[in-house]
């Protein structure tokens, strides 16, 4: 049975709705595999390199969480084609605090990747410590799991399906004095978190950029064996280099419609009753977080992977030889049936 029956909701936006639910569901089937396909890469195709340095770390876990992401769109994306009669009514809960704590972690893993790269650049003899990573993004785990799971085991907050938004989302709990207060809090913490580290995250790549386009020219005065060497050095470290700059990039371009989202929204909160006259129309009550929020996530979770196959000759080639000794050529096969032949 059709749910497009709300105010102002008609059988043309489910068709946008199939649509995007169509795309949360490409990305759940090709993201997934893609991920896992470049986890394993960065655990064993690189088992002398997987940890060898900050970044390293940071791409393992990053194909972790993407991988966990894309998995989490397949439930949106049912929803979406289900005329938004919630797919899996008894997992929202679950569902719900696994996707922001997921989506919230890719965050600090980008701005992780960005900073201490623009750190190395900015500061070539020091190095930033294996270990101090994923003690902050450890800290920042649980403290999310605070946020999100105390509240709701004390009944603070409830966690149900949303028909405007198409997806589970978590409300003060009825008759409860702390959820107000909550609310507010948690409404904070989510433009910070996950908004606003945009801006920071841009001025990091942009500084990235500069100091690789200034190397090249501290380097044009040297001669013989010293330019070459330094020459060498300095290609590495830019390939390196653009290549967090283009994941940094990628995460920008996905998540600039969230933050105009955010900062829409908190307009609205501070200057009109919601939904407001920003949020009145049905593209941005029905679609605006939606598309901003879990779409761009997935999307961006998705491309992750191609960047890997375009940026990293040694994944290509770790891809295409595991390939090749899972699934035989055919030049082999056709001996193999001569010489059963004989």
């Amino acid at each position: 049975m059709s749910n497009y029956t709300r105010e102002g909701f008609t059988e043309e936006h489910g068709t946008a709705d199939k649509v995007i639910g169509s795309i949360h569901i490409t990305c759940s089937l090709l993201g997934t595999p893609a991920n896992l396909v470049a986890l394993s890469y960065f655990l064993i195709g690189r088992r002398s390199q997987r940890f060898r340095n900050v970044s390293s770390v940071l791409y393992v876990l990053t194909a972790l969480q993407d991988c966990l992401i894309c998995l989490l769109s397949l439930n949106h994306g049912v929803t979406l084609l289900r005329g938004r009669d919630v797919w899996l009514p008894e997992f929202c809960p679950i569902l719900h605090i696994l996707f922001q704590m997921s989506q919230r972690m890719s965050v600090f893993l980008v701005a992780a990747l960005s900073f201490t790269r623009t750190f190395t650049l900015l500061y070539p003899l020091r190095k930033v410590s294996k270990s101090t990573i994923p003690t902050i993004l450890g800290t920042a785990l649980v403290a999310m799991a605070c946020v999100y799971v105390i509240p709701y085991c004390m009944k603070v907050t409830e966690i149900r399906y949303h028909w405007e938004d198409g997806y589970c989302w978590i409300t003060p709990f009825p008759g409860r004095e702390p959820a107000g207060i909550w609310i507010k809090v948690d409404t904070t913490l989510d433009s910070l978190v996950l908004a606003f580290p945009i801006i920071p995250i841009t001025i990091s790549c942009g500084i990235s950029s500069y100091q690789i386009l200034n190397t090249r020219k501290n380097t044009a005065g040297l001669t013989g064996a010293d330019k070459a060497t330094q020459d060498g050095l300095r290609r590495r470290e830019q390939r390196l280099t653009l290549t967090i700059i283009l994941v940094t990039v990628l995460y920008i371009a996905y998540n600039i419609p969230l933050f105009i989202n955010y900062v829409l929204y908190q307009i609205t909160l501070q200057k009109f009753t919601w939904p407001g006259p920003l949020y009145s129309s049905i593209i941005m009550r029905y679609y605006s977080w939606n598309v901003t929020a879990l779409l761009g996530t997935a999307l961006n979770a998705t491309s992750n992977p191609v960047l890997y196959w375009i940026r990293f000759s040694g994944f290509r080639k770790w891809v295409i030889r595991s390939f090749r000794s899972v699934v035989p050529s055919s030049g082999s096969s056709t001996n193999q049936l001569g010489n059963s032949a004989l």
